[in-house]
Parts: structure tokens; C-alpha cells; sequence
């Protein structure tokens, strides 16, 4: 994928199925326009982004409950209508994390995205 403009957003192309992730839970997901959407691949580094992000939201809160306040949408364990209902309960800033490629990922140009990149030798 080369360089996008300024006006151009990433779009939605396909859908990712496997024994970890369905990329559909995205598709009735209701963002909110101050959402963060932690984006990584798997063993980059994601965890330790969203211990980052929990803290500068959470005024530096020692008891982060990661696993509440940034779940993992697309996760296939928990059923997704009891997810998506835990994410619209949530009245604090929400950061949410992702494994998915931007191809099959929503975008929506009123959030924030992270996206941790890292060289795959490290994450063997």
C-alpha cells in the first residue's frame, strides 16, 4: 500500500476469520469521537502500548484493570453483543486494542489510532 493523502482514508476491504479474531464485531461497533484504537500486530507490543495509553488516561492509576478498560474487540472468546454492551458502558476514555490489519478494520477519521510497528526479528 503506498502513501495516502491527506483526504484519503483507509477503507474496510475484507473481513478476517481465524481462530483468534472476527473482524466483523467491527462492523457494529459505535465509535465514540474521542475512542483510541490501538493497533498492532500480534507480539509488538500491544500491551505495553495499552499500559501507556491506560495511564495517560487514567491519571496514573497502579490499578489498571487492562482486560476491562481495553478489551479486544475482535477476540472470538467473549460473545460480541456482551462486548460491544461492556464497551458502550464504559464512561471513560476508551482504548481499545486490535490485532486486525488496516484493511479489515473500520476507519473513522473522528478517533485516534496507534499503530506500533516493530521489527519482526525482535518478536520471535
Amino acid at each position: 500500500m503506498g502513501y495516502l493523502a491527506k483526504t484519503e482514508l483507509p477503507i474496510k476491504t475484507h473481513e478476517v476469520h481465524n481462530h483468534h479474531q472476527d473482524s466483523t464485531a467491527w462492523n457494529d461497533f459505535p465509535f465514540r469521537k474521542d475512542d483510541i484504537i490501538i493497533t498492532t500486530y500480534a507480539k509488538s507490543g500491544t500491551t505495553w502500548m495499552q499500559q501507556i495509553v491506560g495511564q495517560l488516561t487514567h491519571d496514573a492509576s497502579p490499578t489498571l484493570n487492562l482486560a476491562w478498560l481495553s478489551p479486544w474487540v475482535d477476540l472470538r472468546v467473549f460473545p460480541r453483543n456482551d462486548m460491544l454492551q461492556m464497551l458502550e458502558s464504559q464512561q471513560h476514555r476508551r482504548f481499545i486494542k486490535t490485532h486486525l490489519p488496516v484493511n479489515a478494520l473500520p476507519w473513522n477519521p473522528n478517533v485516534k489510532y496507534i499503530y506500533v510497528a516493530r521489527d519482526g526479528r525482535d518478536m520471535v
